[in-house]
């Protein structure tokens, strides 16, 4: 089956906000009604069987962004529990002429090139966006005075209009932030097994002391407002090895994957291929083709792969950029064996853990890549529940998968591993800090 379509935030708070009361009602007593329903995609065009009615989706590009693009066969539509309930189970996209999440998406092919300069530059903020910020600041506070289990179709309708209309705006960090939260509010209303308390904490507090920041003018700094699209800039020639590949699933909608290459000083770098989609996207994204200088290679070879990259760009996070200069081929893959790397694994990991809580102040945007990433070298003691216990020599750590489901091996992987104490290993772990941004 074709991956379901995406909702603009803005349209699917206008039709909840002017559904009936007991519409609302009924889908906050029952949130998940359509996800029983039967769903079929034919062309372009989604039919959904909703208890004898019969719910339309027509999207464009894989949007849902106006009220024409959808109907139901009862009488009350576009105000019916039918609609509403189909549309609250599809993801939030981004509408016609905004700006990807500056925080959680930006890949290669989004890059500037040779280093042209595209951040937001404002420091002073309009009346309008001031406004925009003190809507979001209530929309905050009213989820957090009534908790997010009990944030329910209006409240998540407010903090929707509210995202629109930051993006609209230009103020990036704040949409990005509150969409996460809308995302996070979800999974917890619907007990999903990807509900995860600290991300929701972590994206709450942002939102509200960006909310707070920007609807003060005392307070309001360009670090608050984001950025709509990275600065690249030349880096001159890098000699780079492949680390590994990782999965990527959003809280706000988009998965992928995301490759980290070290340089031979210790730099990490990243390539990505991430886009609007769920799960059943992973392992697409893993053999896909990526353009790094005219070289076209998947994820899952350039992360066994050595480079040499002539006239490279890269932004402040250390994302490759595909400036027109820029010529890659490929070299002898040393991997975790090659001296950036191996400066890596000799690093203290207490060092290493310092360096992380150290980079957290700093605004998502600017944390270098890898900046939570820990190079451990130890042996295996053995399993700790669903944790696979590593031995440093000065101390122990727990290793936990990152992300569950049958299209990651994550957990399996550390089972096997936690068969062999005693085994040497190396490891490169993510520190989680709860705050990830």
């Amino acid at each position: 089956m074709s991956e379901r379509p995406q909702i603009a935030p803005g349209l699917l708070a206008e039709i909840t906000e002017n559904a009936p009361a007991r519409v609302r009602k009924k889908l906050d007593r029952d949130t998940e009604a359509a996800k029983e329903w039967q769903w079929s995609a034919a062309d372009d065009t989604w039919r959904i069987d909703a208890d004898g009615n019969t719910v339309s989706l027509n999207p464009v590009d894989g949007l849902v962004s106006s009220v024409d693009h959808v109907g139901c066969s009862c009488l009350l539509t576009p105000r019916c529990f039918h609609l509403l309930s189909v549309l609250s189970q599809l993801d939030l996209g981004e509408e016609a002429g905004e700006d990807l999440e500056a925080s959680e998406v930006a890949t290669s092919d989004s890059a500037a090139s040779d280093g042209e300069d595209v951040r937001a530059e404002v420091a002073e903020l309009g009346d309008d966006q001031r406004a925009a910020a003190e809507s979001m600041w209530r929309s905050g506070a009213a989820m957090l005075a009534g908790g997010a289990r009990s944030a329910g179709s209006l409240v998540q309708a407010a903090l929707l209009r509210d995202i629109h209309q930051c993006r609209k705006l230009g103020l990036h960090r704040l949409g990005s932030s509150a969409l996460r939260v809308v995302q996070n509010s979800r999974q917890l209303r619907a007990d999903s097994a990807g509900f995860n308390s600290h991300a929701l904490i972590g994206d709450l507090t942002d939102m509200l002391e960006t909310a707070w920041r920007l609807k003060d003018a005392s307070k309001a700094t360009p670090h608050f407002l984001g950025i709509a699209r990275r600065a690249y800039v030349p880096a001159g020639n890098l000699r780079l090895q492949g680390l590994f590949t990782e999965p990527l699933l959003t809280r706000s909608g988009y998965s992928g994957v995301v490759t980290y290459l070290i340089d031979e000083s210790s730099q990490i770098y990243t390539l990505s291929n991430v886009r609007p989609g769920g799960v059943e996207r992973l392992r697409e994204a893993w053999g896909v083709g990526i353009d790094l200088g005219g070289l076209s290679i998947s994820h899952r070879q350039t992360c066994r792969s050595g480079f040499i990259v002539q006239h490279a760009t890269t932004s402040d996070d250390g994302r490759l950029g595909a400036g027109k200069k820029t010529k890659a081929a490929t070299c002898s893959a040393e991997g975790w064996s090659g001296a950036g790397a191996s400066a890596r694994f000799a690093e203290p990991w207490e060092q290493q853990v310092r360096r992380v809580y150290d980079a957290l102040p700093t605004i998502p945007e600017l944390r270098p890549a890898g900046w939570d990433l820990l190079f451990l070298r130890g042996r295996v003691v053995g399993l700790n529940g669903h944790a696979l216990v590593l031995d440093l020599g000065d101390g122990q750590l727990a290793l936990t998968a990152a992300m569950q489901g049958d299209m990651v091996h994550y957990r399996r992987n550390l089972e096997w591993l936690g068969r062999a104490p005693g085994m040497p290993l190396l490891a490169i772990a993510r520190l989680a800090t709860g705050l990830r941004g």
